[in-house]
């Protein structure tokens, strides 16, 4: 699957950024554009997905997933908040 070609490709460059001697960014050129490559290919799946979803979704689903997101966002922006008023401490 494309998830686990991303992983080894991922795997591939922590790899090469962790092994001993010298390393430049030609040596990593390979693994960033395979990942890069593959990331593009996830996201154009993942677009094609949603629509089709969306293809099948009544109005009234789709107002409620519209709903749905904007209290998510609200919640993280929420969440954001009290984490920076605690100063940046986890609890």
């Amino acid at each position: 699957s494309l998830l686990e070609q991303l992983r080894r490709s991922q795997d591939e460059l922590a790899d090469k950024l962790l092994a001993a001697g010298p390393v430049q960014t030609a040596d990593l050129q390979p693994q960033l554009q395979q990942i890069g490559q593959l990331r593009e290919q996830l996201l154009q799946e993942s677009a094609q997905i949603a629509l089709e979803v969306r293809a099948i979704l009544t109005p009234e689903q789709l107002a409620k997933a519209g709903q749905v997101k904007a209290r998510m966002k609200q919640l993280q922006s929420e969440m954001h908040h009290l984490f920076e008023r605690s100063g940046g401490r986890r609890p």
